[in-house]
């Protein structure tokens, strides 16, 4: 599907702003995942199931993609099953737009994946089982290593600066949408005391205990700053001078990924912080401190990480 398309399609729904962020998962679905490739087929169809879904979401109201829940999306397949259109096929409707709102949810853009909910709902009264249990995504020891030692090899004010958010993420574990609100000062708070406190989704605040591994990054990057830079000012800016945003960290994560040849599922920041909670556990912190500096409101998220933990040992 070309670009054209998706233009056309936002002509027809110009009060929507989720371009960019739509274009960033179709650029996803044919460049994002090179262990196992999409075929041109699959991409294909997943795009248009997408432009049909929010077409219809579009057409009723809907503005943002946080307004569409459960009500919205079995409306939407009902009205599907109401012409008799085939079980499989209302089944692959919803593996597509399960798949867009899982990587808007992975990636920081949204706080949940609005489709979670619907799946539940159908497979109540099927038949039990345990359910596979997921890894979650994450960088090894000699991939980190390897992700350093190309930004090691830059010195401008561009490559401190990306070293100081790679370092960062890695040293926290924050969401991509934390990252982007951190200012001069709770950098400098962080390296002198080890902690930071960080206003989280539903607006809860935490502390988050630092790893520490990556403050030499983040002072040299505090170091090169113009010295009439407020305390207050957002840590990271664009080259316009900006805030950065949540698409600025995927892009430069993913970019930084494909030059070194590391190929995962997930390309993000979110990579970067399943990397981080992987680090912790492996350097002894006690799970309950991890779930606490991650935000995560149930330990059994967190638990996640110590599987590949456990396979590690056998």
């Amino acid at each position: 599907m070309s670009d054209k398309k998706i233009d056309q399609f936002y002509m027809n729904h110009p009060e929507n702003a989720e371009k960019s962020r739509l274009k960033d998962y179709f650029n996803w679905l044919e460049f994002g995942n090179p262990a196992a490739p999409y075929s041109k087929h699959t991409i294909k169809a997943y795009k248009g199931e997408i432009l049909l879904f929010l077409g219809y979401c579009f057409d009723n109201g809907v503005e943002t993609l946080n307004e569409i829940g459960n009500p919205l999306i079995r409306q939407y397949l009902a009205s599907y099953a109401k012409k008799s259109v085939k079980p499989s096929t209302i089944s692959h409707k919803v593996s597509c737009i399960d798949s867009y709102f899982e990587w808007l949810y992975l990636e920081d853009f949204l706080p949940i994946n609005p489709i979670t909910k619907y799946k539940q709902t159908i497979r109540r009264g099927g038949r039990g089982g345990r359910k596979e249990i997921t890894i979650p995504t994450f960088l090894y020891p000699n991939e980190v290593q390897s992700l350093f030692l190309y930004l090691n090899k830059y010195s401008s004010p561009k490559a401190i600066k990306n070293r100081a958010i790679i370092g960062l993420l890695l040293d926290t574990g924050l969401r991509a949408s934390e990252m982007c609100k951190i200012t001069v000062q709770d950098a400098k708070n962080l390296i002198q005391t080890g902690h930071i406190k960080i206003m989280g989704k539903g607006g809860k605040e935490r502390v988050i205990h630092a790893r520490g591994q990556y403050f030499d990054v983040l002072q040299d990057y505090l170091d090169i700053l113009d010295p009439a830079v407020k305390t207050k000012h957002p840590l990271f800016v664009t080259t316009m001078g900006n805030p950065i945003k949540q698409e600025n960290l995927f892009s430069l994560i993913s970019r930084l990924l494909n030059k070194l040849g590391i190929q995962k599922g997930q390309t993000g920041p979110h990579l970067l912080r399943h990397t981080a909670a992987t680090m912790m556990l492996q350097e002894g912190r006690n799970i309950k401190d991890v779930q606490q500096s991650l935000g995560h409101s149930s330990i059994q998220t967190t638990s996640l990480y110590t599987h590949y933990l456990s396979a590690e040992k056998e």
